[in-house]
């Protein structure tokens, strides 16, 4: 019998611009384009979007707390189909969204970059000190690729889709972006989030400007302006505000950290027998 002991699926670390701004002004007869580059960051594969589950095609086994008999494990397909109510995203949010939230805004005030320096480095940091509050039978689902937890929202210009019962985003909420456009100030200036792909922290609550509900088409402009925390390149975090009415181009997705045995029923922990050679994949 093979056993298999899955790694921790951490992003590589590959220096390309993820955050970039841009603006234009002019006056009569002329037109100048400003445009520094502000951040870079790396490139990763997405899962678990869009209600998709994510395939793991090496099999594993998880064993009983008390020994090691083999069982298959849920490690094989983790589906983020299932949507929680309203009551216990909240609770999720305080448990779990507050720990995240609070290890942004430390981050923040240090001014020193996460592990890395990479943008997805804050939330993966941030939910193993979840982890080491709540221990491993209350630990979050930690990060696997761009997915952090419950998936709440995700759309892209003029559509997008509120998943589970909570009616808001909530301080401790994960924010991917993808490919982003998005508009900044006044005079033309915009942002471009993601290279492709750019992650970072929210460190408020954002309430939707319209009623929401599972399964409900709403509009990135309906939800309203996000503030996060965030990083790259090994910059400091830095807090950034974002308004989705003036999303341009790309697409966005928002997670709920939640409890693993919770969401899942395993800790996905594997116990080998004593002896027995394993290998990561």
């Amino acid at each position: 019998m093979l056993f298999l002991q899955l790694a921790n699926p951490t992003p590589p670390k590959r220096i390309i611009p993820d955050i970039r701004s841009s603006g234009s002004f002019g006056y009569p007869g002329r037109t100048k384009i400003a445009r520094r580059n502000l951040r870079p960051q790396h490139m990763l594969v997405r899962c678990m979007r869009r209600g998709r589950q994510i395939q793991i095609k090496k099999k594993a086994y998880v064993g009983t707390p008390s020994h090691g008999v083999a069982a298959p494990s849920r490690a094989g397909r983790i589906s983020n189909g299932l949507c929680l109510s309203g009551s216990v995203l909240q609770q999720a949010a305080e448990t779990y969204g507050a720990a995240v939230a609070e290890f942004a805004e430390r981050a923040e005030a240090s001014g020193r970059p996460v592990a890395r320096g990479e943008c997805w480095d804050i939330a993966h940091e941030a939910l193993l000190h979840a982890e080491s509050l709540f221990g491993p039978r209350d630990a979050p689902i930690l990060s696997t690729s761009r997915a952090h937890g419950h998936l709440l929202f995700c759309g892209k210009p003029g559509v997008g889709r509120w998943r589970g019962g909570d009616d808001r985003l909530r301080a401790g909420d994960i924010v991917e972006w993808r490919s982003v456009r998005i508009g900044m100030g006044q005079y033309g200036a915009f942002a471009l989030l993601g290279e492709p792909d750019h992650t970072a922290a929210l460190v408020q609550d954002t309430v939707p400007r319209c009623a929401v509900a599972d399964g409900q088409s709403v509009k990135p402009a309906d939800v309203g302006i996000l503030i996060v925390v965030e990083q790259t390149a090994g910059r400091a975090p830095k807090r950034g505000s974002y308004d989705l009415a003036k999303l341009q181009q790309g697409e966005v997705w928002v997670y709920r950290p939640v409890g693993m045995v919770m969401y899942l029923g395993s800790t996905l922990r594997i116990d080998t027998p004593p002896g027995l050679e394993t290998f990561a994949v």
